[in-house]
């Protein structure tokens, strides 16, 4: 069973107030019709009728076959294991029946793709629908992808389908937690509720001691890839019922010193921008860089740089465009070298925001410096050889028509 201190859970009062006696043996009675009112009256007194706990207790007692005093016996085992701990910070019996409740349920958890799926929906945001896919290929996931893996998806517009079997897995597990309560189905996806995922993730937290917990670790790879083939793909659709997971889990990985959370934000920051949204462009690429300032190298750094200075161009503000342009363009060349690829993506933005500001000469000196490096590193004729090209010529008639 589970052993936590009350440091660790964070208790909090709870959101739903109890049910009156009369509600909640109704409710219990939608999972055990032909129980005696007098044994439901007393398990729902022994559950001070919190709703979470009665739900957690009817899905027992539905999957179970086992008598309800059984049940308060176990529930019992529970409530005394973890008043033997003594919490410091005088947990409220109500927070002490919940916890028991979760305790029991988890128990019966016998399955591995079950506890795994439970522990990777915890991670996700509460109340939020959780696309099957995200948890399919958090399970699946073994490793994050690389550059060429990155560059195949775009090349190819490849999504992500999960094998036969890993769906199979998934919908064994999902059937188990759900006929525990222990997940809320949808059509779009399982539901967490807030206290169960705030269970969920004390149970990794455990599991991991000391270090960041494994499923939060497979959710954000997971996540981060999702989100960057939808980018890619432009396919909002895609990504819209991600983001409420995007926004979680970027924080709590943030939080957790993992890298990835400024390539979250990024990836929220290009979905924004795909909406036209460059507040919430802004918004997500200062996170971004608050991130990658904290966690990551100085090319994160610049990449997130590079795209926060697109949203100030987007708004309007010239002069923290180029101020964001600069730095990026100094981080990049100290990153990657003065000839690559990345640094001339800079130059070329760079460009663009000197010459809407009337400085020609040092619109063109950044557009020749980004044409430079592309033409070492790309074939002849590609597509920023020509756009930068372009810019050139544009700027040449500019200085012509003057």
């Amino acid at each position: 069973m589970p052993n936590f201190t009350p440091e660790q859970l964070a208790l909090q009062s709870l959101d739903a107030p109890p049910l009156s006696p009369a509600a909640s043996r109704r409710f219990l009675q939608q999972y055990r019709p032909t129980e005696h009112a007098a044994g439901l009256d007393a398990l729902a007194a022994r559950l001070d009728h919190l709703p979470l706990a009665l739900e957690l207790a009817g899905r027992y007692l539905q999957s179970h076959s086992l008598s309800v005093p059984v049940y308060e016996e176990q529930l019992q085992r529970a409530v005394e294991y973890r008043s033997a701990q003594k919490w410091r910070g005088n947990p409220t019996r109500h927070n002490l029946i919940l916890y028991a409740a979760c305790d029991v349920s988890w128990e019966q958890v016998r399955s591995l793709d079950a506890r795994r799926l439970f522990l990777l929906a915890g991670q996700c945001a509460p109340n939020a629908p959780i696309p099957p896919e995200l948890l399919e290929k958090a399970a699946a996931q073994k490793s994050a992808p690389g550059f060429w893996e990155r560059f195949i998806y775009q090349l190819i517009g490849y999504r992500i389908i999960s094998k036969n079997s890993t769906r199979i897995a998934y919908t064994e597990a999902l059937s188990t937690l759900v006929n525990l309560g222990l997940l809320t189905a949808g059509e779009a996806g399982p539901r967490s509720h807030p206290f169960l995922a705030h269970y969920a993730r004390h149970l990794a937290q455990e599991e991991a001691g000391g270090e960041t917990p494994l499923p939060l670790r497979k959710i954000v790879e997971a996540l981060e890839l999702l989100t960057y083939q939808a980018n890619e793909m432009h396919q909002p659709t895609w990504f819209r019922p991600l983001r409420p997971h995007v926004e979680h889990v970027a924080a709590a990985a943030e939080k957790a010193g993992l890298a990835k959370a400024s390539s979250l934000w990024n990836n929220l920051g290009y979905y924004l921008q795909s909406l036209a949204d460059p507040e919430g462009a802004r918004s997500a690429f200062e996170r971004a860089l608050q991130a990658a300032e904290r966690i990551c190298g100085a090319g994160q750094v610049a990449l997130t740089l590079n795209n926060l200075g697109s949203t100030f161009q987007d708004l309007g503000d010239l002069s923290a465009a180029r101020v964001a342009y600069e730095r990026a363009s100094h981080l990049a060349r100290q990153s990657y070298g003065d000839n690559h690829p990345q640094v001339a993506a800079v130059q070329n933005n760079l460009g663009s925001v000197l010459y809407a500001q009337g400085d020609l000469a040092g619109a063109r000196a950044a557009f020749r410096r980004a044409l430079r490096i592309l033409e070492k590193s790309l074939p002849p004729g590609h597509s920023h050889i020509k756009n930068v090209k372009n810019s050139l010529q544009t700027l040449q008639e500019a200085v012509t028509h003057d």
